[in-house]
């Protein structure tokens, strides 16, 4: 693909995980990554897999797909989106996340019978649902766009507000988690900068 092997960058090592994720198992992709590893030794150059955060988040979400020897679980939720997009081939790829088929048609759920399947499932679950609304989805979804570094207006966008109410939904909690992990990620982004 033109990209330089040595050294190798992170964008290139996702892309390659991503590329081998296409054909190998997780437990193999980690084998073709350890090669890397040996690779760069053999020329005298840092491990560029040592404390590579986007790396590894990139490696779990491949896991999650894939599953490996040691984790498989029928109700990840990233696996059941892919389970869901290969049961309904003709839905849009731009449209709607989710669809059913009604009359031969395909067509998003409204909110009233999504909330209405999650408490169903929740109930056969025996989780209690009288405290589920709606709310909890846009809380998650705010919180979701808020860690993942979207601006306030991509949020309120996303979120149809029209104030910074969206605010309201994202906890301290998660806040100071996300400040932390990215000075985190600017530190580790330095120090290899320097070396």
């Amino acid at each position: 693909f033109g990209y330089p092997a040595i050294p190798a960058s992170t964008q290139t090592l996702c892309r390659y995980a991503a590329f081998l994720s296409k054909s190998l198992k997780f437990n193999s992709i980690k084998q073709y990554l350890n090669i890397v590893r040996i690779l760069h030794a053999e020329w005298n150059l840092p491990n560029p897999l040592s404390n590579n955060f986007i790396l590894n988040c990139t490696l779990q979400g491949i896991r999650r797909h894939l599953g490996d020897a040691t984790i498989r679980h029928p109700l990840c939720p990233v696996q059941a989106l892919f389970n869901a997009a290969q049961h309904v081939i003709t839905s849009d790829i731009n449209g709607p996340a989710f669809v059913y088929r009604h009359n031969g048609q395909i067509r998003p759920p409204t909110s009233e019978q999504f909330i209405d399947r999650v408490k169903e499932c929740l109930r056969l679950a025996g989780i209690d649902t009288s405290d589920i609304a709606s709310h909890a989805f846009r809380r998650g979804g705010a919180t979701f766009c808020f860690k993942i570094g979207l601006s306030p207006d991509a949020i309120k966008l996303l979120g149809d507000w029209r104030s910074h109410c969206y605010q309201n939904y994202i906890s301290n909690d998660v806040t100071t988690r996300y400040t932390i992990i990215q000075s985190m990620q600017r530190a580790i982004q330095n120090a290899e900068h320097q070396t």
